[in-house]
């Protein structure tokens, strides 16, 4: 019995003293790679920057210097938050990587408002020249968001606003994530 108020004490003792303390596990860094996140920003990031790449390595001597990029419509031609999202990533990577200027997207959103023309997957020439004249571009960049159920692709085309000719594609599948769905689910007003 006089080892109870010992053990007793001790037990206390112990308790208090977890009860200030954190206890932080990091793993090591060869389990980096295998327990990344499936898409962050960086993830995104280099998405596009593919995208852009894959663009830009196709452009021919077009005199294309000045474009906007208009954002990404689904497979019912409708503006989603992942469409916009994706868009806004290109638009502010593209003057990183290349000696492309970029039209903001107010201007781009103000052109399309007074020619009442919406966001799609394709324009007929009058309407790419339409643009190019309102924004003072040579190219125009727009794509299409397509979710397959095992991934999402993104396809993006650059045409010529002068001629309507397709000047570049680009291709890209991502991984179908919670939040790229959700993204995908959303559309933009």
């Amino acid at each position: 019995m006089k080892h109870f108020p010992i053990k007793f004490v001790l037990i206390i003792a112990m308790m208090i003293l977890q009860t200030g303390c954190e206890l932080t596990v990091t793993p090591p860094e060869v389990f980096k790679d295998y327990f990344k996140t499936e898409a962050n920003t960086e993830y995104y990031d280099e998405k596009c920057q593919s995208l852009i790449e894959q663009l830009h390595s196709q452009l021919p001597e077009y005199g294309i210097r000045r474009i906007a990029v208009i954002d990404f419509v689904d497979i019912d031609g409708r503006v989603t938050e992942l469409g916009r999202y994706l868009s806004s990533k290109i638009m502010v990577h593209i003057p990183k990587m290349s000696k492309l200027i970029v039209v903001q997207r107010g201007h781009v959103e103000k052109a399309l408002m007074e020619s009442k023309i919406s966001p799609k997957e394709s324009y007929s020439l009058e309407e790419t020249k339409e643009l190019g004249k309102i924004l003072a571009v040579d190219g125009i960049v727009f794509g299409k968001i397509v979710d397959l159920g095992t991934n999402i692709d993104v396809d993006l085309k650059l045409i010529d606003t002068k001629t309507g000719d397709l000047v570049s594609t680009a291709t890209e599948s991502l991984v179908r994530s919670k939040y790229a769905v959700e993204m995908s689910d959303k559309y933009v007003e």
